[in-house]
């Protein structure tokens, strides 16, 4: 053994036998286990990630279910009605309106609209279908007052948090001197007893007008807009239409072929933007209607798609075009 030894090839190849398990035994025992710990560290980390990235999505879900449940009237339905006809009670007389009369009715039922999408598992959908995501609860405000007291209801109604839409509104000037009107607003409020505030709030306070909405129905109370229609002083003026843009899925209804659309008897009376969305008044000069369309509605074959200001633009037939507040469809000009 000695002797073998003695010769060069043999002290290489037992050099190198004893290298080759000195390596086997360091990847046995220290390396391999430590790419296996590496390995945990990594998912562990990875897991972590994930669980960070759920907790702040739930703690935002969480406040913006908090912000709702700030919202809402109460958990239980007879509180939540007295409330919400207490609150249109207070906003009318706040207003200055007489004869204030409030009306609602039941709850509606209002279901995920995540049912009606396209690639959604049956499992989530039966589910989803268990239980409505929330209900509504629909009213209506009626009163008597002057133009600027009817208006500035309808600005407070905007900003109470507990008026969650405002479906339609309407105004009718009374008397000779046109000087007084009737109003109707109908509006709706959330019904959700799972997001409602724990702690009871009480009867909702009422929030004054902001200074946007308030600048606005002073712009339309101080223009006279309801002026007297040619039949004569003794007629009723009529009833303000709402205009609103069709449903999401359907298609907008193609207007009716005009040789030419009587642009001229279309006069737009003011701009507004609130928590409602866009709105544009006009009114027609012949015969004295007055029509609040809504972004995606429409006068004649002109679509309102945008407004700010004293300024609408609308879309005729592909091309967009400015109308300034007091001049009518056919003082249009070209936008851009």
């Amino acid at each position: 053994m000695n002797a073998l030894l003695t010769k060069p090839w043999a002290r290489i190849a037992l050099v190198a036998l004893v290298a080759g398990g000195a390596w086997w035994a360091f990847q046995k025992v220290y390396l391999g286990p430590r790419r296996l710990i590496e390995a945990d560290i990594r998912t562990a980390q990875d897991a972590i990630t994930r669980l960070k990235t759920q907790l702040s999505e739930e703690r935002e879900l969480t406040r913006r279910r908090a912000a709702v449940g700030a919202g809402l009237l109460g958990s239980e339905l007879d509180i939540v009605s007295a409330r919400f006809r207490d609150g249109l009670t207070r906003v009318g007389s706040t207003a200055g309106l007489d004869k204030v009369i409030v009306e609602h009715g039941q709850p509606v039922e209002v279901m995920s609209p995540v049912l009606d999408a396209k690639g959604v598992s049956v499992e989530l959908k039966r589910a989803l279908r268990r239980q409505p995501d929330f209900q509504v609860l629909r009213g209506s405000i009626r009163g008597t007052g002057t133009l600027e007291q009817a208006v500035a209801a309808i600005g407070m109604l905007q900003d109470q948090p507990w008026v969650h839409r405002i479906d339609a509104f309407s105004l009718r000037p009374i008397g000779k001197e046109r000087d007084r009107f009737d109003l109707r607003v109908d509006v709706a409020t959330i019904y959700a007893p799972a997001l409602a505030s724990k702690a009871d709030q009480g009867a909702p306070q009422l929030t004054p007008a902001s200074a946007e909405h308030e600048s606005t129905w002073r712009a339309i109370a101080s223009r006279n807009l309801f002026r007297a229609p040619t039949g004569g002083p003794g007629e009723a003026g009529p009833s303000v239409v709402i205009a609103a843009a069709p449903a999401e899925g359907q298609a907008t209804p193609a207007p009716a072929p005009r040789a030419f659309a009587p642009y001229e008897d279309w006069r737009l009376a003011g701009v507004a933007s609130g928590r409602g969305g866009l709105s544009a008044l006009f009114v027609n000069l012949r015969t004295g209607d007055r029509l609040t369309v809504l972004r995606g509605g429409q006068v004649l074959d002109a679509v309102l798609v945008d407004g700010a200001g004293e300024l609408a633009v609308v879309e005729i037939a592909g091309e967009k075009f400015d109308v300034s507040v007091g001049s009518t469809l056919a003082a249009r000009k070209p936008k851009g």
